[in-house]
């Protein structure tokens, strides 16, 4: 637990908060049994909830799982909101909180700029921070969208399959996480100015803007990538009905001298050119020419 005193606002940052640390908050701040159930406790969805002279909100924060950057990971974080005090918690470290509580304490001049305009200022800059890290993921997805456009149409339809399952499963993701908490910005808009005062309202309209803009481009995100799917299928369904229409013709040519020299080798009389010392001749020409009628028949047909 760190705390960061000043004269118009006290900030209390857990990180993995301890029983200890949790009896000391609600000894402090005097919450209510069910904010301290909700700190203690995961939420699977983001909630608001207006307890008297403060507010608790939970937050739903997309993390990478992995290095590459292809899954996510959903981390919780607790803010309890007081005009003269704010409380952050989260069970696991989140790097946004870190270095934004990090710049207040290590900056007077930062700590000042942010904690004199009341806790709605640092909630802003907190949000902002997670903000700019969303926007640089969304920025890389945007990459890998024109990679994969690109790509469709040099004809390698097949080897970017799985890369498009791959964002679409990450923007599914930020869409998950992201989308429920517009209902909260708003929420928080309406119940925010009148606890925390009608200076609150420029930060938090300006949170709700960040995040409806994020949204935007998440979902202009998803629909250019089903469409470049939709297209990625129709190419490759093309090429495999190609593939398959030339392999039927290739079999219908070689059923022609498979069937016309299996006719005249029955061991059945009176069989033409069986007698014939020019029936092999025969046959093969037989053979050669119906198998070159049906090859530019084929070609006439724009068939091959």
């Amino acid at each position: 637990m760190k705390i960061l005193r000043d004269p118009d606002l006290t900030w209390v940052n857990l990180d993995n908060p301890s029983s200890d640390d949790i009896a000391w908050l609600q000894k402090e701040f005097n919450l209510h049994p069910l904010v301290i159930k909700d700190i203690n406790l995961p939420t699977r969805h983001p909630k608001i909830d207006v307890f008297g002279n403060y507010i608790f909100v939970a937050l739903q924060i997309p993390i990478e799982k992995d290095g590459a950057g292809t899954t996510l990971r959903i981390e919780e974080l607790d803010l309890v909101i007081s005009a003269n005090w704010l409380i952050t918690s989260h069970t696991s470290r989140l790097p946004f909180v870190s270095d934004f509580f990090g710049k207040c304490m290590a900056s007077q001049e930062t700590r000042r700029e942010y904690f004199e305009a009341g806790p709605a200022a640092v909630i802003q800059g907190l949000i902002a921070g997670l903000f700019e890290n969303v926007n640089a993921e969304l920025d890389n997805i945007e990459e890998q969208i024109a990679f994969i456009e690109d790509e469709i149409f040099r004809g390698r339809e097949q080897n970017i399959v799985l890369v498009i399952s791959q964002i679409r499963r990450k923007i599914i993701d930020f869409m998950r996480t992201l989308e429920p908490m517009q209902i909260l910005f708003k929420d928080l808009l309406v119940s925010g100015p009148t606890l925390l005062g009608k200076d609150a309202r420029p930060y938090l309209e300006y949170v709700a803007e960040s995040h409806s803009r994020l949204i935007n481009i998440l979902v202009t995100q998803k629909e250019t990538m089903s469409t470049l799917e939709q297209t990625n299928y129709s190419l490759l369904s093309t090429k495999t009905n190609e593939n398959i229409r030339l392999l039927a013709v290739y079999a219908t040519l070689l059923v022609i001298p498979t069937i016309i020299p299996a006719l005249f080798g029955m061991n059945l009389k009176n069989i033409p050119f069986s007698e014939n010392p020019d029936g092999f001749a025969v046959v093969t020409s037989i053979v050669v020419i119906s198998t070159v009628i049906t090859f530019f028949f084929f070609k006439f047909k724009r068939w091959v």
